[in-house]
């Protein structure tokens, strides 16, 4: 009997034994908490934008602890900073370092400043006691380029954890917002990669003259992506005329394009965005006219590129691009029909009536300078019997086809073996066209066959 009461005091004073050592445990403070700074439950970066396009905030990590236990601080972002589109700011736009001399005990693990990581990132380790302590977590978050207006939002996670496993970790949940203003980034590429667009005559609509706009972001309204061409592009003397050089607007699917037209000193509108102002990509490609009037030069200029919205005070731009345009000299005479230098009537017969035969000339030219243009006649007119014509039966005048210039012989004239001056343009050597009519009288007397002789024509500078 008294053994049976022995062994259910014992059992009576172990039990308490163990309880007084869950109890024990039960109070035993292993705890890590956070706070911002500028107090309350988040950490607020505020609004990012243009003019402030980067803040820091802080936030004091403080451990209780009693059980005499090494541990390690940990932070981990749970959810990125992302808006309620899903639009994520990225890791590298948000920094973070422990700072320097802010604990009393321990050992700092992130004193060197670096972008969030993706997964857990050691903080702090403490001394070997195991004590509690304090440190502070500061975080630079800088505005991205290209981002979205509007709030983001994030969460981390902090992990109080001991050494040995021995002990519950502890855990602190910290919410993080930031505003940010709408924002838009331009991008400008060209085909070749360089910093110049160069045109050349045998450039015609080649893709290396094409220029890439690459419009990120979303600025939230809609906006207008424009060319501005400061001043004409000017050669040593003179400026490009204006429908010079056109261009070609491709791509901008979200919003509407230009399409084509002529590059012009001033702003021209390229592309208008559609009503949420969403990122796009535009391509322009720029060509030479065929039918060009300008001088022959090297015309040096500079394009840019930049966004506007009603409500910008400025606009986003990127630095600009050379633009060159070589223009070769070319100074030709043109002679149609292509009859080999020589000018024939067939088929000629006495009592027949005046024969005609049309000759046009024209110049191309783009020297700017003055020039005229003549005819050499080697010989009379013959036939194949050797028989010639008098000069006088043999006359020829000159209509003008556009304007500019003179003509030397408008009214009939004998043509004459050796050379005539035909034509003398005007002081800024323009492109001219004229045709010549010569006409044969047929003599009474002349012999039967075709009569022909040799023609040449000649333009030089005066």
């Amino acid at each position: 009997m008294e053994i049976y009461k022995l062994n259910k005091t014992a059992i009576k004073v172990f039990t308490f034994i163990i309880y007084l050592l869950w109890i024990n445990q039960v109070q035993a403070a292993f705890s890590v908490s956070v706070t911002p700074y500028e107090g309350g439950s988040e950490l607020r970066f505020g609004r990012l934008e243009a003019e402030i396009p980067q803040v820091k905030r802080e936030a004091t990590v403080t451990i209780t602890t009693d059980v005499s236990k090494r541990y390690h601080v940990y932070q981990e972002m749970l959810m990125p900073l992302a808006n309620s589109q899903g639009e994520v700011i990225p890791r590298d736009s948000l920094q973070i370092y422990t700072l320097q001399g802010s604990n009393a005990r321990g050992s700092l693990e992130a004193e060197q400043t670096q972008s969030m990581p993706g997964g857990r990132m050691l903080l702090y380790t403490s001394d070997s006691a195991g004590q509690g302590d304090s440190f502070i977590v500061v975080y630079s978050l800088r505005l991205p380029a290209g981002s979205s207006g509007g709030t983001y939002r994030g969460q981390m996670m902090f992990t109080l954890e001991a050494v040995d496993g021995s002990v519950t970790s502890n855990k602190k949940y910290l919410n993080a917002a930031v505003t940010l203003e709408s924002q838009a980034g331009l991008e400008v590429v060209t085909a070749l990669g360089s910093r110049s667009i160069e045109l050349q005559a045998e450039d015609l609509f080649q893709e290396k003259n094409e220029v890439l706009l690459k419009i990120t972001g979303n600025l939230g309204q809609s906006y207008r992506l424009i060319q501005c061409l400061p001043e004409a592009l000017r050669s040593e003397h003179n400026d490009l005329p204006d429908d010079a050089v056109s261009f070609k607007v491709r791509e901008g699917r979200k919003g509407r394009v230009a399409e084509e037209g002529e590059l012009r000193s001033g702003n021209t509108v390229l592309y208008t965005s559609n009503s949420s102002g969403s990122a796009d990509n535009v391509s322009v490609s720029y060509h030479l006219k065929e039918t060009l009037s300008a001088q022959a030069g090297l015309y040096r200029g500079k394009v840019r590129f930049f966004l506007e919205t009603p409500m910008m005070t400025k606009g986003i731009e990127q630095p600009s691009l050379d633009f060159l345009v070589n223009i070769e000299p070319t100074f030709e005479l043109q002679v149609s029909p292509e009859t080999g230098g020589r000018i024939e009537f067939t088929d000629v017969k006495a009592m027949q009536p005046p024969k005609i035969n049309e000759v046009a000339i024209g110049v191309a030219t783009n020297l700017g300078r003055p020039y005229q243009i003549s005819q050499k006649v080697n010989s009379l007119l013959m036939n194949e019997q050797g028989e010639t014509i008098d000069e006088g039966e043999f006359t020829f005048y000159e209509q003008e086809v556009t304007k500019g210039g003179i003509l030397k012989h408008p009214s009939r004239t004998e043509v004459e073996v050796g050379e005539t001056t035909l034509f003398i343009s005007d002081q800024q050597g323009s492109p001219a066209q004229f045709k010549i009519i010569y006409e044969l009288t047929v003599p009474r007397d002349v012999g039967a066959g075709k009569y022909s002789s040799q023609i040449t024509y000649t333009i030089s500078e005066l």
